[in-house]
């Protein structure tokens, strides 16, 4: 069902300007959502009230004096047609609108990628859609599975 969803027929002027977008990573992109399933057994992580509270992002403790910096601030932005591509040395993120019988979505792909292999691996994936459907919504959540992320691969790096 999710395959479904996300399966569209890239025309060649949207390929000829994802080549010209980040071409390391177009390639990683093309890969994982031609096999979404393959690549995030997981699945799509649905955005909603319950997942929100959940991670607490409905708490209204955010860092009045702005000092606290969030790690979607630094990273490289890249626009194409058909999405944006964020990425550090660290990470590659993609954010793809879409709208699917009318209703407007947005799918948020998030990788980690290794600057010495130059290796892209998918981490998760998530969707947004209706109320939950805004950028900042978006950025805050991409935020929190980028802190997320970093700090499993800082244990894991520590065990190994």
């Amino acid at each position: 069902m999710v395959k479904e969803r996300w399966e569209e027929s890239p025309t060649e002027t949207n390929l000829m300007v994802d080549m010209m977008v980040a071409p390391d990573y177009d390639e990683s992109f093309r890969n994982f959502v031609s096999d979404l399933a393959s690549y995030s057994p997981d699945g799509i992580v649905g955005i909603d009230l319950n997942f929100l509270h959940s991670i607490g992002l409905l708490k209204c403790d955010e860092d009045p004096s702005g000092l606290m910096r969030s790690l979607t601030d630094y990273f490289h932005v890249e626009e194409s047609p058909d999405k944006i591509t964020l990425f550090n040395n660290r990470f590659v993120a993609w954010i793809v609108p879409k709208i699917i019988d009318g209703t407007p979505l947005t799918y948020t792909m998030i990788a980690v990628h290794d600057p010495d292999d130059l290796s892209v691996e998918l981490e998760i994936v998530f969707s947004t859609e209706g109320i939950y459907n805004s950028p900042r919504l978006i950025l805050k959540v991409l935020d929190y599975f980028l802190k997320d992320i970093e700090e499993n691969e800082n244990i894991i790096a520590q065990i190994s």
